[in-house]
């Protein structure tokens, strides 16, 4: 389903563009949960994840702090600060960080 468009200006827009309009339609678009259960796929983190947590989660619990779907939950510190909590793990690489050590955060140093 292409947006709709007036003739003239899409004469206009080059083929980039009406591809990127095409392509920010489809993003907009809620993702369908086609699975009657839970599979391996649910948990990769792409499409069929997005459609799990649209169409069972949110409709369930749904609130302003679960809409936001960040990848971390943010808890406020007893000093006024913030820290972002988070079960997803990553592979990142280098595995060494120049000026961290094994005992401490390499993104902290503490």
């Amino acid at each position: 389903m292409n947006p709709p468009t007036d003739s003239s200006h899409d004469a206009a827009m080059s083929a980039e563009d009406r591809q990127r309009l095409r392509i920010e339609a489809v993003r907009k678009r809620r993702p369908r949960l086609i699975e009657e259960v839970v599979t391996l796929a649910h948990g990769a983190g792409g499409k069929s994840s997005a459609a799990l947590v649209d169409s069972v989660f949110l409709d369930a619990f749904r609130n302003p702090t679960l809409e936001q779907l960040g990848d971390a939950a943010v808890l406020s510190l007893t000093d006024g600060g913030r820290i972002a909590f988070s079960t997803a793990s990553y592979v990142v690489q280098p595995i060494e960080f120049p000026g961290a050590r094994s005992d401490t955060s390499p993104f902290t140093g503490q």
